[in-house]
């Protein structure tokens, strides 16, 4: 599927599902849980924050949860859902992993818990809300000008990792330029004579609209130090973002991450802010974006920025910025909630 100019050709989901069979192997469940996570439906709620580190799970749900409903830990991947302090909205917290392969498993899971019958992997009867998923990360900030501690709301994600690529998910014009811009920006500072400088293919995806204009509304309600920008997510944390720890383990883009912060998107008509940049770079969103805006998920994310790229600073009150990014997220969930979306 592609859309061109905005003119999506998609096929409705509920005749593309009609006879559609998925194999145990495809989809394992044991003892009518997930396979990775381990929990079934009654276990997780339609708003959710996924977050990368395992232990920052129970540290969301002890300081926003006023009641726990379900918890588990399976394979190094902590879930816990429950009932928001604030408005008691029931919401489910959980581990991605590090990078978009840890994500494009759970995110699956949760997409197939929230949809299908376990027993029988056929969609579930009724009609039921979307999947809503705020990921709560730290992040590096690729320009200068952007302060350590910042909360970078993205509007959009780039992946410049490859598992986004296995999923043919639809763009629209805006997303098709930024992905076109970045790639040609990317290819360009490839090392000279580089093995793999020309065959990288960078893409870009958006997030929900609705997600990210009620989080601006909450930071600022909060006031949350933010910014509304662009999130570039890599496929690893050294070469893959420009370090370089041995002279021998040479990078296929040298200084990556000041490549993507420096490319020019205000010729891309109509995209809004008109000066919106790349402001991160971390692990996961882009594939959140790509995957889970295929599937019908509202997705948003909202990354602390710890290390300063361009100027070598690393963040030393690193938990008391995350717990407010985490806040920021949960509030906002209880926002959408009360919005009736």
């Amino acid at each position: 599927m592609s859309c061109k100019d905005g003119q999506c050709k998609c096929v409705d989901k509920k005749e593309e599902e009609k006879d559609f069979d998925i194999p145990e192997s495809s989809l394992p469940v044991v003892d009518g849980r997930i396979y990775h996570l381990s929990i079934n439906h009654d276990e997780l709620a339609d708003k959710c924050i996924i977050v990368g580190d395992p232990e920052r799970v129970p540290k969301i749900a002890n300081k926003f949860l006023a009641k726990v409903l379900a918890d588990r830990s399976h394979r190094g991947l902590r879930t816990i859902t429950g009932l928001t302090e604030n408005g008691g909205v029931p919401i489910t917290i959980v581990t991605s992993g590090m990078g978009t392969p840890s994500l494009e498993i759970v995110l699956n899971e949760l997409i197939a818990v929230h949809e299908l019958n376990l027993a029988t992997r056929k969609p579930l009867e009724g009609e039921h809300r979307p999947l809503t998923i705020i990921r709560v990360g730290t992040s590096g900030a690729v320009r200068s000008g952007t302060a350590l501690g910042t909360a970078i709301i993205a509007k959009y994600a780039i992946g410049l990792d490859n598992t986004g690529t296995y999923y043919d998910a639809p763009c629209d014009r805006i997303t098709e330029e930024i992905e076109s811009t970045v790639t040609k920006a990317v290819r360009a500072a490839a090392a000279p004579g580089s093995r793999f400088g020309s065959r990288l293919a960078p893409y870009a995806a958006a997030g929900a609209p609705e997600v990210i204009d009620t989080m601006v509304e909450v930071a600022k309600e909060e006031k949350v130090l933010h910014k509304v920008g662009i999130t570039a997510s890599a496929a690893g944390f050294f070469a893959n973002q420009g370090r370089q720890i041995r002279p021998f383990l040479k990078v296929t883009v040298p200084n990556i991450d000041s490549v993507v912060g420096s490319v020019d998107l205000s010729g891309i008509e109509g995209i809004t802010p008109k000066d919106i940049k790349i402001e991160n770079l971390e692990m996961e969103s882009a594939a959140l974006y790509h995957i889970g805006g295929m599937a019908g998920c509202r997705c948003g994310t909202v990354c602390v920025t710890v290390a300063q790229r361009r100027t070598g600073e690393f963040l030393t009150n690193q938990a008391e910025c995350v717990e407010a990014a985490s806040r920021l997220a949960v509030d906002t969930l209880v926002a959408l909630h009360k919005k009736g979306q």
